[in-house]
C-alpha cells in the first residue's frame, strides 16, 4: 500500500506533527518524542519511522538527519509547502 507521500506504508509509521513547546528548547523533548515514536514502531511490528518537515526549515532538517534519518523524498503538499520526507530503520 502506498501513502499520500507515495512511499510504501506496509512497514512504516509516519509521525506528522512536530513537538514545539515555547521555552523548552534544549531539554531533550525532541529526542524523547523520536524515541517514543520508535518504540511505537517496534510495538506495532513495523521497522521504519518516517518524519516530515518544511524543506525550507534547514535547522529542523539537520536535527532529523543527526540521529540517522535519511531524506528519502520531497513532496509538494500545497502551493506554498514542500515537505522533506525522512525515514529511519528501527530494529
Amino acid at each position: 500500500m502506498r501513502s499520500e507521500t507515495g512511499l510504501r506504508e506496509q512497514y512504516a509509521i509516519l509521525q506528522r506533527r512536530g513537538l514545539q513547546l515555547e521555552g523548552y528548547g534544549g531539554v531533550g523533548l525532541g529526542s524523547f518524542a523520536i524515541d517514543w515514536c520508535a518504540n511505537q514502531v517496534h510495538a506495532n511490528q513495523r521497522n521504519r519511522l518516517r518524519l516530515d518537515c518544511d524543506v525550507k526549515n534547514a535547522k529542523l532538517c539537520a536535527y532529523y538527519e543527526s540521529p540517522g534519518f535519511a531524506r528519502v523524498a520531497t513532496k509538494a503538499i500545497s502551493a506554498d509547502y514542500v515537505a522533506s520526507l525522512y525515514e529511519r530503520f528501527v530494529p
